[in-house]
């Protein structure tokens, strides 16, 4: 079963969490004269004052409008302004033992001659919510561990996040494992520091991080990696680009990039670079290098940047077949052009010092295969770098290399035993940097990383050109699978741009984004028995059946299912029966949502007719949404019957019920659903908030479930962004909630 953790949402598929209630909003019908437009089911507050909601009504067409509006406590807990309709309480008043309980409260809204006929009245319930503290590792990404080295106070920067702002965290260090031979402790800025001894050398740490608030706690965990003490601390990083993805046939651009190995090392200003680089002459066709027109060059006017490339007779069998020698000069003494200053610091780092064009060779043979791109030593003088006063060469002190396939760019570090001449490792012995009086002094402080290009497979083009732009150091496709995973259990919103989101979420091509089916076509293309391209079927509609509240929900289906989608009123806590499947659920905005699939890494479970999940409680299974064991959409019917004698089925709504529009907040369009239980006059209205009518539909529609699309325009014209109301009304039912339109 995949474990459900709390997404940042990052990014990650650009999936937003809406943070207001999904209940139902009750308002007065019309000829009341005072209608709440914003009044809320439930709401959840931190511990920390302040908390609070301001309520807003409105005089609907039969008041009378010389009174002003006026709120007031019916009953509950807090205070509100009469004349704003501000709400306020202080949750410091609440015993930390009554956490999670549910308060009730009433508001009033009435015009101000006091009128009880002109009223209207919003209940809801809140509860206190302590959140876990947890600890942050903030530095680089790194794929195994975090390096550190002996002999050194390394600080590792560590962030106490906790969204509680009153609370007092307690920071420890759980457990290190094994335990090392020098010290770790946390300082005064609460980050990490290790400070390892020559015994620790080239073992790998443990770390458990624990914050505490008195009420819960949270942890995490990362590696320690102890590289040599003799390993000195580096200055510079040059990094040959790494490109993902790459088409064959096609033009493609490597840069070559100077950048500080530490923030916070002041570096003296450059006066020339000397760099050999090697790649495959066969697979890589070398069109030009073009120095770049940052402030690097333009600060002080560099006077020479040349290149050359070809084979390298000195190297024989051991140079790779495409050689390139750039070098760039501040200062020659030899022409009419001069350095207009000496600059003391170097400007805009990183810098790009040049850019590689290549043309990629069509041959099919170097289809998916990785060509490294490799800083190239052939003796003490290549790849190196040299200082304004022509006093100082820096050379490699450590080398990492390329790694295929993935979208980590750090590398791994290789071992300087393994440096030779020719070679790229770095350099091979110390002798490079012994005293001459006819050499500069040469410092081993450059970090070098090695490059290169990924070619792609030919059944993994998909002309959406989508998932190959996910930058995330894990397989995109899982990383799509597990965001997928939690859209589904937490029936949130997506703001994203509306041909991203339908480019990128529909997997299955099928001119629905967002989709279960979406879902299980991506678990298909994950295990490797699919292609992203569109399945060409359609399938019957399946049925779940229901005894009675302590029965199973019983499946019956003319298709095998990959994937099923329920949700609950209220919280549950269900119990799968169908074999061969995994079960995910999450309790959100007073509903429970199940999600019954295989996971991100194993194959798609085939789900077939007979029982498939308990239930138990008294909770009505309001939705639910089915996917083939193909990828394709299942029309589901849910046949609820209360005893062996009665069989309504529950596919016609038993209540009226007003749903939030999705998505929300939109730009392209969205759609308003909700549900009648029987056939009535429908008006669905949208207002601003001045409480205007900015669109409206009116129709006479049977029972049943019922979606009105709104593309944001009036007469083909397009509204404003901001904040809108819409409100339905089917007879004696009359519902408000609130969307965000976002141009």
């Amino acid at each position: 079963m995949l474990r459900i953790v709390k997404l940042s949402i990052t990014a990650a598929l650009a999936l937003v969490f809406v943070a207001n209630s999904h209940a139902e909003v009750p308002v007065a019908s019309t000829s009341d004269g005072i209608t709440f437009l914003d009044c809320p089911s439930t709401l959840t507050f931190s511990h920390c004052p302040p908390s609070g909601w301001h309520f807003a009504a409105v005089k609907t067409q039969g008041a009378r409008t010389e009174h002003g509006i006026r709120y007031s406590m019916v009953s509950g807990p807090g205070e509100i302004d009469e004349n704003t309709g501000q709400w306020s309480f202080d949750p410091g008043s609440v015993d930390p033992s009554e956490w999670g309980k549910w308060f009730p409260v009433v508001v009033k809204a009435a015009l101000g001659n006091g009128s009880g006929r002109n009223a209207d009245s919003c209940s809801f319930s809140f509860r206190i919510f302590n959140f876990p503290p947890r600890p942050v590792y903030t530095g680089p990404e790194r794929w195994d561990s975090i390096p550190v080295v002996a002999y050194r106070s390394n600080v590792i920067p560590i962030l106490w996040r906790d969204y509680d702002s009153c609370d007092v965290i307690q920071k420890t260090i759980s457990s290190i494992r094994p335990t090392p031979a020098g010290t770790i402790y946390l300082d005064s800025n609460d980050d990490l520091v290790f400070y390892p001894l020559a015994a620790d050398t080239g073992k790998k740490y443990s770390v458990t991080l624990t914050a505490s608030d008195r009420y819960t706690s949270g942890s995490t965990g990362f590696s320690l990696f102890v590289e040599s003490p003799v390993a000195r601390t580096s200055e510079y990083s040059l990094r040959i680009g790494k490109l993902h993805d790459v088409l064959q046939g096609q033009m493609q651009d490597v840069k070559v990039t100077l950048e500080r190995a530490s923030a916070d090392t002041l570096i003296g200003g450059l006066g020339g670079f000397d760099l050999l680089l090697g790649y495959d002459a066969t697979a890589l066709s070398l069109q030009a290098v073009l120095n770049d027109s940052s402030l690097f060059y333009q600060q002080c006017m560099w006077e020479y940047f040349t290149y050359r490339y070809g084979a390298d007779g000195n190297c024989g069998l051991a140079c790779p077949s495409g050689t390139l020698r750039v070098v760039g000069l501040a200062e020659t003494n030899n022409g009419p052009v001069h350095p207009s200053c000496t600059p003391k610091y170097l400007p805009g780092l990183p810098a790009t010092l040049f850019t590689v064009k290549f043309l990629v060779s069509n041959d099919r043979t170097i289809e998916c295969t990785s060509l490294p791109i490799r800083f190239l030593w052939r003796d003490c003088a290549n790849n190196s770098l040299l200082s304004w006063d022509g006093r100082q060469s820096h050379v490699a002190n450590r080398v990492y290399e390329f790694e295929p396939f993935t979208m980590c760019d750090t590398g791994v570090l290789i071992d300087p035993n393994l440096a030779a001449f020719p070679g790229t490792s770095g350099l091979p012995v110390d002798t490079c940097l012994l005293g001459d009086p006819e050499r500069p002094i040469s410092l081993r402080d450059v970090d070098f990383y090695h490059g290169g290009l990924d070619i792609i497979c030919a059944d993994s083009i998909d002309p959406r050109d989508c998932w190959q732009d996910w930058n995330f150091p894990i397989d995109p496709y899982i990383r799509g699978c597990i965001a997928f995973a939690y859209y589904f259990l937490y029936d949130t919103g997506a703001t994203v741009d509306p041909e991203w989101l339908l480019k990128c979420t529909d997997v299955n091509a099928d001119g629905t984004p967002l989709t279960l089916s979406d879902f299980v076509y991506l678990q298909h293309i994950i295990v490797g028995d699919a292609l992203p391209y569109p399945p060409l079927y359609s399938v019957d509609t399946a049925h779940l059946t229901c005894l009675d509240y302590s029965s199973p929900i019983g499946l019956i289906s003319a298709d095998t299912l990959g994937a099923v989608r329920l949700v609950f009123e209220g919280e549950v806590a269900p119990e799968l029966l169908a074999p061969g499947a995994s079960i995910m659920s999450a309790f959100w905005h007073d509903s429970t949502f199940v999600l019954i699939s295989g996971s991100c890494l194993d194959s798609v479970p085939h789900i077939v007719s007979g029982s498939l999940i308990n239930a138990p409680g008294a909770h009505r299974l309001v939705k639910a949404d089915a996917a083939s064991y193909d990828g394709a959409r299942v029309p589901v019917v849910i046949d609820y019957v209360t005893s062996a004698e009665d069989h309504r089925s529950e596919s016609l709504p038993l209540t009226f019920a007003l749903r939030q529009n999705y998505p929300n907040p939109f730009n392209a369009g969205t759609v308003i659903s909700f549900d009648l239980p029987k056939a009535a006059d429908v008006r669905v209205e949208v207002l601003n908030v001045a409480g205007q009518l900015v669109y409206q539909v009116n129709r006479r529609l049977v029972a049943g479930s019922h979606k009105i699309e709104w593309d944001g325009t009036v007469n083909g014209r397009s509204v404003a962004s901001g904040v809108y109301y819409y409100r339905v009304s089917a007879g004696e039912f009359t519902a408000t909630k609130k969307m965000v339109l976002l141009k």
